[in-house]
């Protein structure tokens, strides 16, 4: 005999054993899946011929009373702004600011150079990139919060320093 011969006989016996042993694990397996169904109790069984009977226990009275209402942690509000054209991050920063401002500004006491410090304090956090007309920014009030605080921190010579910009943008003056 031909050694290749030999080896295709050896390749073939193989694979004839393969197929058997798996025909053999899939016939296994059907009647396994029989006896679980139709011989396991009536917990396994998927579809019952006869309804079982219903027995009724007096169960004792239960008095059920509703849980005392806890708040959920708000979300922390965020401030969002759409960019029109010509509009960059502090374009959309001047605008949240502006709208916290509004809500919660009460007593601040800022100058535009402090809103100029502001401004350019949310753009560095947020990033330096190009906008696209209609792309969305948020600016968090924790965010808009810090700015003020360091804003509230400027020497007058910083101040002063800010005072060239904050002539630039005449809207801050609100």
């Amino acid at each position: 005999m031909n050694p290749i011969t030999v080896t295709l006989t050896k390749i073939r016996t193989k694979r004839r054993i393969l197929n058997l042993g798996v025909l053999l694990v899939f016939i296994l397996m059907l009647i396994g899946g029989y006896f679980l169904v139709f011989k396991g109790g009536p917990s396994w069984r998927v579809a019952q011929v006869f309804p079982e009977k219903k027995v009724e226990e007096e169960l004792p009275e239960v008095v059920i009373t509703p849980p005392e209402k806890v708040e959920a942690p708000t979300q922390p509000k965020v401030y969002e702004e759409v960019a029109e054209s010509g509009e960059g991050i502090t374009h959309l920063a001047r605008k949240a600011l502006k709208k916290y401002l509004q809500e919660k500004g009460e007593g601040l006491n800022l100058t535009p150079e402090h809103k100029i410090y502001i401004e350019d304090y949310l753009q560095k956090k947020t990033g330096d990139y190009w906008l696209q007309v209609g792309q969305k920014l948020t600016f968090s009030e924790e965010l808009i919060k810090e700015a003020i605080e360091k804003a509230q921190t400027l020497s007058e010579e910083q101040l002063q320093n800010l005072s060239q910009y904050a002539k630039l943008v005449p809207e801050l003056n609100y």
